[in-house]
């Protein structure tokens, strides 16, 4: 397959917007294959951006939710789809227009090469939602990518890893050369697949268990007992309770013992 010319976009990227678009339809149409799309259900697209991925996924799905912020690129969208009954075009800011799309058709896969600023605020929201996506496949940052699906004991490992485990599986696919961009970025990228799986806390809880594992990767090379409080010895308790050795750092914990510890030290 040959590469999409960037100057057949009818708009310029715009910086402020972090708009990158992908120029190889290969590596669209594998993002669109990792999401497993049925015939029969609706995707919700994050940046639909000139619809290169928009056709791939349309060929696949029987409806395309698209969430765009780019007035010229609306108005682009909308002028070559606006009769096509498959393409619902959303505008605003993706982080807020979302969780409303997702209450209309719950548990639709979530596609996008999204903007990086907003890679953080998204996985968060998922972790929030009452009935998340059957999947999620996101183009991000490689280095976000790292910290999502990092190993346990890894250096990569941290809050963000544990609290998206509580949710998801999670998993980098394969990784994309910044020269498939148009423009290119600073950095290099990757695609993302999450998957949700029975969660490990209550929901209501999470906020907590959210404050709980932040403080604690604060001073992730420090033992745990030295970072979080250990007033009349309750950490070292909680330790002993689940199992844990005394000189265990935080980087060292698994997000299933987490959850333990936290139960534990909420008992205490």
């Amino acid at each position: 397959m040959s590469q999409v010319n960037p100057q057949s976009f009818p708009f310029r990227p715009r910086k402020r917007f972090g708009q990158n678009f992908l120029k190889d339809p290969s590596i669209l149409e594998r993002i669109a294959d990792a999401a497993h799309v049925q015939s029969d259900e609706t995707v919700i697209e994050i940046g639909p951006g000139p619809g290169t991925l928009t056709e791939i996924l349309l060929s696949k799905s029987k409806k395309v939710i698209g969430l765009e912020l780019d007035w010229e690129i609306l108005k682009v969208l909308r002028e070559k789809y606006g009769s096509d009954p498959r393409l619902e075009i959303v505008e605003g800011d993706a982080v807020k227009t979302l969780p409303g799309v997702m209450e209309k058709f719950p548990k639709s896969p979530v596609i996008g090469n999204i903007p990086y600023q907003i890679s953080s605020p998204l996985i968060f929201m998922f972790m929030e939602m009452l009935v998340p996506p059957r999947c999620v496949v996101l183009l991000v940052q490689k280095e976000f990518a790292e910290r999502v699906t990092a190993f346990d004991h890894s250096r990569d490992c941290g809050a963000l890893t544990i609290m998206c485990r509580v949710w998801f599986h999670a998993e980098m696919l394969f990784q994309v050369s910044r020269h498939n961009f148009t423009p290119p970025p600073q950095v290099e990228s990757a695609v993302i697949r999450l998957t949700p799986h029975e969660a490990m806390i209550e929901r209501e809880r999470f906020p907590e268990f959210q404050k709980f594992v932040r403080q604690a990767f604060m001073q992730r090379r420090k033992m745990l007992k030295n970072v979080l409080d250990n007033r009349e010895g309750r950490i070292e308790a909680a330790l002993e309770e689940v199992g844990l050795p005394q000189k265990i750092r935080p980087e060292e914990i698994r997000a299933e013992t987490w959850v333990k510890l936290f139960n534990m030290m909420t008992k205490l």
